[in-house]
């Protein structure tokens, strides 16, 4: 599942929730709150980078450290 799809999952999970005629509203917010929580946990990759091919290692293992999730 993408992250776009998760999130149009979720907000019409919560519109339905909102709506004041649902017979079901208690099963329909434990999905919407559910949704919610999987658009949160869920990830986008960094965008792929093409190299050139006289790359270095020095330079590929800057540019790794650089797009590396959690470092500075």
């Amino acid at each position: 599942m993408t992250a776009r799809l998760a999130k149009e999952a979720a907000d019409k999970a919560v519109a339905r929730a909102a709506s004041p005629d649902d017979d079901k509203r208690q099963e329909v917010v434990a999905a919407a709150v559910g949704l919610a929580q999987t658009t949160e946990t869920l990830t986008v990759p960094a965008e792929p980078v093409l190299l050139a091919d006289h790359s270095t290692p020095e330079t590929v293992t800057s540019l790794m450290h650089s797009r590396a999730v959690g470092c500075p």
